[in-house]
């Protein structure tokens, strides 16, 4: 049982993680590792969420736990590879994606998180070394902590352990400065708050010569480093390409004579291939599958090729064979190892398929998966509009009003069989089938009533008045559900308003006196005086002026009060606070 429940947890947890809602996503996730700390995906789900959330401590642990549970699951190391990188790691980060793909030498993610690793730190030998005359060595020396805990701006980012940790590295050697600020633009705005600080301390005491001199100094330096900057970036792609065709020549030189031929064939594939991406460009779609499809005989394992396939037949609204064509490239890529990308991408198209084809069901669960598999806007804004417009479908095709009497008739016989709870289920459901059947809001008030759900009981009322205002069995269900909980005053006004609409109604009539009988056996109920003060409109009337008056001249000059009670608003309001137990009449 523990066991589904934990699977149950981690389901929920991926849909909030598919909707952005991370939070949600963890506590889920932390619910399943609870009911099974066995499975190891709980722990990568749950790293991927915190990374998310740029809480890169927790999400380094996850990913570690991940790799203990099952060293084999490269998700784990590539979990675990994102986390240091965001911890500004980077070499740890690259040993973590070197060490997946000891496991999996072919996995494009690894290999993708180890190139962003290299692209930021290059050759460790490349970085350069700050020396004595380099303008931040003064910058980031022991003077910056104080300055930086002066500053209101950068004094917060103090209080995060990683970021220190890239600042101490920086106080060694400064010129990481450069190779740190690109993953991290906090750098940026403490080098601005720390070059500030410098001129508001010297600049006064300078003369105009001596600064000119520095600002043509500064901006000497800076197109200094722009062009230091710019030639490490060569020297960066430059080694880059080098590595890139030193292991095509190695790996080509290791090729058996049938892996060069499929190399070879492969090579020709891509050739194909874009000469059909030229065809589907012009919408010459039948040129565009024919050359696919000859593409994908020299390259039967391309899961890019099927997903150009499903895309035409996509475009020639055959939605079926795209659909199919969508679930081949997965199977493809499941089988023989594809791009998560590519995976997402057919995921995706399948949910256009099926959303065309109106299979809202099968569009949103395909839409979910892509999802899971790459973290897109504009795949989860698409889900959004297809359950929306698969709720409205539902709710329409639910509505049959023949039904919603069948299930108010039950209702009804479940009510005076005494079995109220029964009844609710009968009165909502007949709701459902029809929401504009407005006497079973009647109805189930009355069943509220009898399970002393008072407040549901007059929102029922309310609701079914809104539809029909002259229902005079919905204003009498209303006034005893007021009667009982001694809002006499509220309930007077509605019986006044169903005895105007049926005058000789004998419920209505003996309704009314029992709650005028009541107004004057339960004068002096502190209670009642103290929940009518709560009432909007008896706070209303207590403030008027005019009232306030009448009131002081009822007990201190009777006379004047009688003749201002013959003025019909006045004595109105003062018979609704007699009504509401605010106001005593004396015997």
């Amino acid at each position: 049982m523990s066991r589904e429940q934990a699977v149950a947890a981690k389901n929920r947890g991926n849909e909030a993680f598919t909707k952005g809602d991370f939070e949600t996503a963890i506590k889920e996730f932390s619910d399943a590792i609870k009911l099974d700390p066995t499975d190891h995906v709980f722990y990568s789900n749950r790293s991927g969420a915190y990374c998310s959330l740029q809480i890169y401590e927790l999400a380094l642990e996850d990913a570690e736990k991940c790799i203990s549970v099952k060293p084999e699951f490269i998700k784990g190391y590539s979990r675990k590879g994102a986390a240091l990188f965001g911890l500004g790691r980077i070499d740890d980060a690259k040993d973590a994606y070197l060490a997946g793909l000891k496991h999996d030498p072919a996995n494009q993610a690894l290999k993708e998180g180890l190139m962003e690793c290299e692209n930021v730190f290059g050759n460790p030998s490349d970085i350069p070394q700050a020396g004595p005359n380099n303008p931040l060595s003064k910058l980031f020396g022991p003077e910056m902590w104080g300055r930086l805990m002066m500053n209101p701006q950068t004094k917060p980012y103090l209080d995060d352990p990683a970021f220190v940790a890239k600042l101490k590295q920086i106080e060694k050697n400064p010129a990481l400065f450069e190779t740190y600020s690109r993953v991290d633009n906090r750098l940026l705005q403490c080098i601005g708050a720390l070059l500030n600080l410098t001129t508001d301390f010297n600049q006064a005491n300078k003369t105009p010569e001596q600064r000119e001199a520095e600002d043509a100094k500064r901006q000497a330096d800076a197109h200094k480093a722009e062009e230091r900057k710019k030639q490490q970036e060569e020297a960066i792609i430059a080694a880059q390409k080098a590595k890139e065709e030193e292991a095509r020549k190695r790996k080509e030189a290791e090729l058996t004579p049938e892996q060069r031929e499929a190399e070879e064939k492969k090579r020709q594939a891509a050739a194909v291939k874009e000469k059909g991406n030229d065809a589907y460009k012009k919408k010459d779609f039948e040129q565009a599958i024919k050359l696919y499809s000859e593409a994908l005989e020299l390259d039967p394992h391309s899961t890019v090729l099927r997903n150009n396939i499903a895309a035409v037949h996509f475009e020639t609204k055959d939605y079926d064979q795209c659909v199919q064509k969508c679930k081949e490239a997965i199977e493809n890529a499941q089988t023989h190892g594809g791009d998560y990308r590519d995976i997402a991408k057919a995921w995706n198209r399948m949910g256009n398929a099926y959303n065309s084809l109106k299979q809202y069901d099968d569009a949103i669960k395909a839409y979910h998966k892509s999802l899971l598999e790459n973290n897109d806007d504009k795949v989860r804004q698409q889900l959004k509009k297809v359950e929306q417009i698969k709720k409205k479908n539902d709710e329409e095709a639910y509505l049959d009003s023949a039904k919603s009497e069948e299930h108010k008739t039950q209702g009804n016989e479940l009510f005076n069989a005494g079995k109220y709870i029964d009844a609710l289920e009968q009165y909502s459901e007949a709701l459902r089938r029809d929401p504009s059947n407005y006497k079973v809001y009647s109805n189930r008030a009355a069943c509220y009533s009898k399970l002393m759900d008072w407040q549901r009981a007059l929102e029922d009322c309310d609701k079914c008045l809104s539809f029909d205002s002259k229902f005079v069995k919905a204003y009498i269900r209303k006034a005893k559900v007021q009667h009982f909980l001694k809002q006499y005053h509220k309930a007077l006004e509605v019986w006044d308003a169903a005895k105007e609409l049926d005058p000789t109604n004998q419920e209505v009539i003996e309704g009314r006196v029992q709650t005028l009988m009541a107004i004057q056996t339960n004068q002096g109920d502190p209670e009642r005086a103290r929940q009518s003060m709560q009432d909007p409109e008896i706070q209303g009337i207590m403030r008027d002026p005019t009232i306030q008056k009448v009131l002081s001249e009822m007990s201190s000059n009777p006379e004047t009060a009688g003749a201002a009670l013959k003025d019909p608003d006045i004595r109105k309001k003062i018979e609704r606070l007699i009504a509401a137990g605010v106001v005593q009449v004396g015997h």
